[in-house]
């Protein structure tokens, strides 16, 4: 957890200790990984940056072993190390490519009036689940497009619709 965190740009170190190698499945240990990176605002996430990872051998030997092809012979297969030889095993993290989605989110809610709490007169029920006036409603919901003349508007059927001024 990092934070708060001031407004503009910013950067930090992630460091974590190594992975358990009892805690990966014996195949998975060499060969391509992800980390990732999420940041949230109240639970809600507004970034995702991913690195992909390569754990390989350090020796040109036991590395030939692994191609990053698809061509891999049974010779490969017998001739690798089962289990895995976790000393001589490197980790490169491509740090210069990360991969970063973005997600809209609603950073703050305007401060809207608490609504009204039904008052009832002595003897009269009252009701806790009047529905919502429609000038309280949700807003329509602009969909985000790659080409802007095809974004469009959904509006729930029961909101009028008004012409954009």
């Amino acid at each position: 957890m990092v934070g708060p965190v001031p407004v503009g740009v910013n950067s930090f170190t992630f460091e974590a200790a190594a992975p358990d190698p009892c805690q990966i499945p014996t195949n998975d240990i060499v060969g391509v990984t992800v980390i990732l990176l999420t940041a949230s605002y109240k639970n809600k996430e507004f970034v995702r940056v991913g690195y992909y990872v390569n754990t390989e051998y350090d020796t040109p030997e036991l590395r030939a072993l692994y191609p990053d092809t698809e061509l891999v012979t049974d010779e490969m297969l017998k001739k690798r190390p089962d289990p895995p030889l976790i000393p001589q095993l490197v980790r490169n993290v491509l740090a210069e490519k990360p991969r970063v989605t973005r997600f809209k989110i609603t950073w703050d809610l305007p401060s809207q009036p608490e609504p009204e709490q039904p008052v009832a007169k002595e003897g009269e029920p009252v009701s806790l689940f009047a529905p919502v006036p429609l000038e309280q409603a949700a807003p329509p919901v602009t969909s985000t497009s790659t080409n802007p003349s095809s974004a469009q508007k959904i509006v729930p059927e029961s909101m009028p619709t008004n012409p954009a001024p």
